[in-house]
């Protein structure tokens, strides 16, 4: 008897964007679905992000190697030059999803400058 091969899972935003479907699908046909709304999707998200904080190898707390902006030490966030974008870049940790950047265009990044000026009474 020969092997089947693993369910494949799938993920499918629905038309009107308010639900989705995450199911499990083999020889084109959906062995188990379920409709989920945001909350209930968020709740997953969660819990998937908890599980993720716990497995191994866990997410680095340095700065990937492979990434065109520099490495950090003893932090879990990274705020400077992006060489690769030549914007400015922060990026941030989460033990459960990884790293997330956020690139900062001239423009933006002086506005945002001027408001923690403003703020701040610099």
């Amino acid at each position: 008897m020969a092997d089947r091969p693993a369910p494949e899972l799938t993920l499918d935003l629905a038309n009107d964007r308010k639900s989705m479907r995450l199911a499990l699908n083999s020889d084109g046909k959906i062995d188990a679905g379920v409709i989920l709304n945001a909350e209930q999707y968020d709740q997953i998200i969660a819990a998937m992000m908890a599980i993720r904080a716990q497995m191994l190898p866990e997410v680095p707390t340095r700065f990937p190697v492979a990434s065109a902006t520099h490495g950090m030490e003893g932090t879990h966030y990274h705020f400077g030059y992006d060489p690769h974008s030549e914007q400015v870049i922060l990026s941030l940790r989460n033990s459960g999803l990884g790293w997330i950047s956020f690139r900062f265009e001239p423009d933006k990044f002086q506005a945002l400058l001027d408001e923690a000026r403003r703020v701040w009474g610099v």
